[in-house]
């Protein structure tokens, strides 16, 4: 990222985009032109727009994470994670969640390990937590 470092004893931040995109495709362009490409370490979206190929939009400057056993399942996602490419791949990894729900990222640093999980609830039930 561009941001400049804390001065010391200042906290450091971790900037989190989280949106429904209600699977349009126009949501999701606008939601990459908005979040430019250093503002955010990681985007939780729910009911992202999911291609034929059964892959989100993503740029250069993000890695889609999507829910475990995406490619082996016939359900439809309905959380992804996007992670900045500026974030090192040994840095952070993918918890295993076996649920097309919920996503979730591990990132290791020297503050320790931060866990950050999507869930999608439909508001109908909590089945997802």
């Amino acid at each position: 990222m561009s941001e400049p470092c804390p001065a010391p004893g200042q906290p450091r931040k971790l900037a989190i985009w989280q949106q429904n995109l209600d699977r349009g495709l126009d949501n999701q362009q606008i939601l990459l032109e908005t979040m430019g490409r250093d503002r955010y370490h990681f985007a939780a979206l729910q009911e992202p727009y999911i291609g034929r190929n059964r892959e989100t939009r993503a740029n250069t400057w993000w890695t889609a994470v999507y829910p475990s056993g995406h490619k082996t399942s016939n359900e439809r996602e309905r959380a992804v994670m996007l992670v900045n490419r500026s974030l090192s791949t040994n840095a952070w990894s993918q918890i295993h969640i076996p649920c097309p729900d919920v996503v979730g990222i591990e990132l290791r640093g020297d503050f320790g390990t931060l866990r950050v999980i999507n869930i999608y609830n439909d508001g109908g039930h909590d089945e997802s937590l």
